[in-house]
């Protein structure tokens, strides 16, 4: 497979440890594949990678909660969603689109 963002996807359910994960994908995240994600936000705080996670994907325009099928949301309302799910181990899946 070629490495254009056209080929590129990351699919990840790692238990809250996402952001630590993308710490260690800067030029891969420079393209801004989509990415489908379990959002946890208890684990990510658990796990003291909410921050990173947020960092790394700052860039993308939003993203789709896939819980909750409708149109894109701006990447900006994922503390929202965070604070709707609560810390309490709540989780959604998300698509979060360059």
């Amino acid at each position: 497979m070629g490495d254009s963002p056209e080929s590129t996807l990351i699919w990840m359910d790692i238990q809250g440890y996402e952001g630590i994960a993308l710490l260690g994908a800067p030029k891969t995240l420079a393209r801004k594949p989509p990415m489908v994600l379990e959002f946890c936000p208890r684990l990510m705080r658990a796990a003291d990678s909410y921050e990173a996670w947020r960092s790394s994907i700052a860039g993308y325009s939003g993203f789709y909660d896939l819980g909750r099928p409708g149109t894109m949301r701006a990447i900006g309302e994922l503390d929202a969603l965070a604070s709707a799910l609560g810390f309490q181990g709540d989780f959604t899946d998300i698509l979060a689109m360059p």
